[in-house]
């Protein structure tokens, strides 16, 4: 695993040669290009129990990026302010022997609040994939619980998503020098592909400084090009998406299985500017880990109240009992929800938010064998709840849309409840814009791009 950390870093740093040496190549057109380098702390922040038993001390690395500021050659670019991309490479110790190191590389974008000749003040969101050296299932863990410091109940899988925004500080000193620091939180996890999967929630810091290759000056020329508004202003999408998940966490001795997840997501929204557009959709999902679970017999045979040690042979999945399923029906493992639907438009790519509750919940009251002392056995539509018990009656989604061809494009969600992840959600659908028909606006027509 440390030479893949290795060679990766190694063709990372081609790639950055690689990419100044094309931006000095035309005297006629030469590319903006930002390089930076940091170093990088931060602090593991504690959510449940076997974190705080790892005790994981500060975590410590770099980063190299390389941005591209804007060229003002696409509408989205205006209409965002001339966001700048990049991409960067980060390595970090987690602070805990269990934990291992990881290596990062994501994409993202910085958004321009305050752009002064000698200070500029962004806003970062980037979402990449992060690679783990150690993990739960390639630990030393024979013989251990769940609960010691010798297991990583953190991660459980090498491959992770990595979720990162924060605040961007950038001081141009003279001829393309800079110095920038950086203060954000990120989120590590596989969203509940492999268990155990409570992820890796992270407060950092950075400092360093950056060149910036053909610099053309500290501002920007704010010249606007004319560009004409978006020409649809409603859009109808169909999206269908499937995966696959494991059991809760804390089910660590039972044989990994995996189960299969899908939703269908059928939602309308309306463009409020060039940028952003609001909406609904009506969404139904499938879980299938929604199986027999937790305990069915509480008596023996001589009807004496059964230990749960003693219990274990009647649980056929699961020997936590966070769904208290009896009997395993098909129908559990649907659920039905309404979602406010946010998209931020940057070109041929969207950024989604949903915010959803559950219309029908066939497992509302299936998550204790006692009767709910607040609810009973019939617990209403809106219910208080503790997340690390139950999902819970709302749902949030985040994810990513790109436009492939024509009006098809391809998605990635993650799929929570709260802090919990429940699937990732990968991704295929239509999208129907619809535009105004004539001049005088008489109906709509479908928009081609």
């Amino acid at each position: 695993m440390i030479f893949e950390m290795k060679k990766l870093i190694f063709l990372f740093c081609m790639f950055v040669i690689a990419i100044s040496v094309l931006a000095e190549s035309d005297d006629k057109e030469r590319t903006e290009i930002i390089i930076k380098t940091n170093v990088r702390g931060g602090q593991i922040l504690y959510s449940d129990q076997p974190s705080k038993i790892i005790a994981p001390g500060p975590s410590w690395g770099g980063e190299i990026d390389v941005e591209f500021p804007s060229t003002r050659q696409y509408p989205w670019q205006q209409y965002f302010g001339d966001p700048t991309i990049g991409v960067g490479l980060v390595f970090m110790n987690l602070g805990a022997e269990v934990l291992g190191n990881c290596v990062v590389v994501y994409p993202y974008f910085l958004l321009h609040m305050i752009d002064l000749p000698h200070f500029q003040f962004n806003w970062k969101a980037g979402v990449g994939l992060s690679f783990f050296h150690k993990h739960y299932w390639n630990c030393d863990t024979v013989g251990a619980h769940y609960y010691t410091s010798q297991a990583n109940p953190l991660i459980g899988s090498v491959v992770n998503v990595y979720i990162n925004t924060g605040l961007n500080f950038n001081f141009p000193i003279c001829d393309g020098w800079a110095v920038n620091a950086e203060v954000g939180f990120s989120h590590m996890s596989n969203g509940s592909t492999i268990k155990p999967n409570m992820g890796i929630n992270m407060m950092y810091g950075s400092v360093g400084a950056s060149y910036t290759i053909n610099d053309r000056g500290y501002v920007l020329d704010k010249k606007e090009k004319s560009f004409a508004d978006l020409p649809y202003i409603w859009n109808l999408k169909f999206t269908a998406s499937g995966g696959s998940r494991q059991l809760w966490y804390r089910d660590y001795f039972k044989p990994r299985r995996n189960y299969p997840v899908a939703s269908l997501r059928v939602g309308a929204t309306y463009r409020v500017c060039n940028w952003y557009a609001v909406g609904g959709s009506l969404d139904a999902f499938y879980n299938g880990s929604y199986v027999k679970q937790g305990m069915d017999n509480y008596l023996g045979e001589d009807g004496v109240i059964l230990t749960p040690e003693e219990n274990k042979s009647q649980r056929e999945h699961t020997d936590f009992d966070r769904y208290h399923i009896l009997e395993d029906h098909f129908v559990y493992k649907f659920k039905v929800g309404l979602a406010v639907n946010n998209e931020f438009m940057l070109g041929r790519v969207t950024i989604l938010f949903d915010w959803g509750i559950y219309l029908w919940d066939p497992l509302r009251n299936q998550y204790e064998p006692e009767v709910n002392p607040k609810y009973g056995n019939s617990r209403p539509m809106f219910y208080t709840y503790n997340i690390n018990k139950e999902d819970g009656w709302n749902y949030f989604r985040l994810g990513m849309r790109c436009r492939v061809w024509d009006n098809i494009f391809l998605s990635a969600a993650v799929k929570t409840h709260l802090s919990k992840a429940e699937m990732i959600e990968w991704g295929i659908g239509y999208d129907i814009p619809f535009k105004h028909k004539g001049d005088k606006h008489r109906g709509l027509e479908i928009f081609h791009p």
